[in-house]
């Protein structure tokens, strides 16, 4: 699937290769492209950003980022 983004025109992509429904997933997620987005960091800035938020969030802010997702 992802060879066929790259053929459609999309530069990057981000992909599952399974169903994901876990809290964890929607808080990378969601900060991964607040990031992207709202900070315009490039991708892996983006990525490195998130996963570190993820990693340093308490548990209150973990459930806020979990629910933005």
């Amino acid at each position: 699937m992802q060879r066929a983004f790259h053929y459609a025109g999309a530069r990057n992509v981000v992909a599952s290769l399974w169903k994901v429904n876990d809290p964890a997933t929607a808080a990378l997620m969601g900060e991964f492209y607040r990031q992207l987005w709202e900070e315009k960091q490039p991708p892996i800035e983006a990525l490195r950003r998130a996963q570190l938020a993820v990693y340093r969030a308490g548990e209150k802010q973990f459930k806020q980022m979990a629910a933005r997702g």
